[in-house]
């Protein structure tokens, strides 16, 4: 099991299949790799190459190498809205996470800003849902206050054929020691190592799990319902309360 302090994340334990992407600088892989304390199989993505993302972030290289050292799995160039569609993510995954999800894009206006990343989450959401385990869940991480409020990732989530929202929680920085959330254009001397709309209003973590059933809860739901269809044929012939002669 999960230390008592990740439990708000919602990881079941050591065993799953789980993959991270736009992981920024890699620093919330390494740390959700020192909790899980090995057994599970993470797979930690970033959207840019690898040259880019080394002159972006000055920490990134030292986290890419203890994630490979962990035995996690590193992908570069991964392009979040298209996850099933990718070899290198065969899946199923019992969770997949977006933390801080945004377009990158400099779009100054408010509302074409608002709708770029909704689209960005309705994409990825959408991609995710085909490669969860029937089990699986989607965490969405968000900052909280505007303009993030007005994307709505609850409504966008519950659109989305196969997922169900199953809850929303307050995101604890704390739980996972050593990350530090990075904006999407890179870190430099003149930006602070703490993200202040983060540190101001706090962020928010919506959690989707899979509509999908097992082979096993699909037998069991047609066995129940041919059982049913028998009972129901019966009481045609025999009444309840009737007695055959």
């Amino acid at each position: 099991m999960l230390p008592s302090s990740t439990r708000y994340h919602d990881l079941d334990g050591p065993d799953e299949q789980v993959l991270v992407v736009g992981d920024g600088n890699f620093s919330f892989s390494v740390a959700l790799l020192e909790l899980l304390q090995g057994g599970s199989s993470v797979t930690s993505t970033c959207y840019d190459s690898l040259e880019v993302l080394q002159n972006k972030y000055d920490d990134a290289q030292g986290h890419v190498d203890k994630l490979r050292e962990g035995g996690a799995s590193v992908l570069f160039q991964i392009d979040a809205t298209r996850v099933a569609e990718l070899p290198e993510l065969d899946g199923p995954y019992d969770s997949i996470i977006f933390n801080f999800p945004h377009v990158g894009l400099g779009i100054k206006e408010q509302d074409d800003n608002i709708a770029a990343n909704q689209d960005l989450i309705r994409k990825f959401l959408d991609s995710s849902s085909k490669i969860l385990s029937p089990t699986g869940k989607v965490f969405v991480t968000i900052k909280k206050g505007e303009p993030y409020d007005s994307w709505k990732v609850a409504r966008i989530g519950i659109a989305i054929s196969g997922l169900q929202l199953k809850t929303a929680v307050d995101f604890d920085h704390a739980a996972f020691p050593g990350y530090s959330h990075r904006r999407t254009a890179g870190f430099g001397p003149s930006m602070p190592s703490e993200d202040p709309d983060i540190i101001r209003n706090g962020a928010k973590t919506f959690i989707f799990s899979s509509t999908s059933k097992s082979k096993k809860e699909d037998s069991d739901d047609e066995g129940k319902a041919k059982k049913n269809k028998t009972k129901s044929t019966l009481k045609k012939f025999n009444p309840k309360g009737s007695r055959g002669k």
